[in-house]
């Protein structure tokens, strides 16, 4: 397990000594094995585990944000669960009573100022939402968002918050589908969080 951890440092590179210089770790492996000085055969082997201990602490780090990520994507997505069907419950109130605006009185007038509050609400959230998409597509590959994905569904599942995973889920759903299409789709977002149980 301890050959796994770090072994692989991403980035694009070139060929060194038959050795893709996009794995740092076994290339100095490589000229550690091929060093005739012991003194320097044992810089480079030091070296080698200083940065194979860098890049699994790096790996582990980036696991952890989008881990992060991914839970406040899920609860944003339950905020716009919960804001949104709200919207629809007072819109449906004010068609229902005032006539879609024909009508006029207290109760009404009430629900005809409280409407644009509640969708300027709304659209503020669904904006960060949309933000949060495009920066986890950005900044985590998807298989990083896969296996932390994974991650958080088993911790919250541990504590009793499995509903918590399934809009995580979703949110990957929309991550990755932005990473894939480039596509911001606020509308159809804010949709499938509305329509999550």
């Amino acid at each position: 397990a301890w050959q796994a951890l770090g072994a692989d440092a991403g980035g694009q590179g070139g060929k060194l000594s038959g050795q893709s210089l996009s794995d740092p770790v076994a290339e100095l492996q490589t000229l550690a094995q091929a060093a005739e000085d012991p003194a320097m055969k044992q810089r480079l082997e030091s070296l080698r585990g200083v940065l194979r201990a860098n890049l699994q602490a790096r790996d582990e780090q980036r696991d952890r944000a989008a881990k992060s990520a991914l839970r406040l994507g899920a609860f944003l997505c339950i905020k716009l669960h919960d804001d949104g069907r709200y919207l629809d419950e007072r819109q449906a109130t004010f068609d229902r009573l005032c006539d879609g605006g024909k009508k006029d009185g207290p109760a009404c007038q009430g629900l005809a100022q409280q409407l644009p509050q509640v969708q300027r609400a709304l659209a503020l959230n669904l904006q960060y939402y949309a933000d949060t998409i495009v920066g986890s597509a950005q900044n985590y590959p998807p298989e990083v968002l896969r296996a932390q994905a994974q991650t958080l569904r088993q911790e919250v599942s541990a504590r009793g918050l499995a509903s918590i995973a399934d809009y995580g889920e979703l949110y990957l759903g929309h991550a990755l589908g932005y990473a894939g299409n480039g596509r911001i789709a606020r509308q159809d977002w804010l949709n499938a969080c509305k329509s999550a149980p």
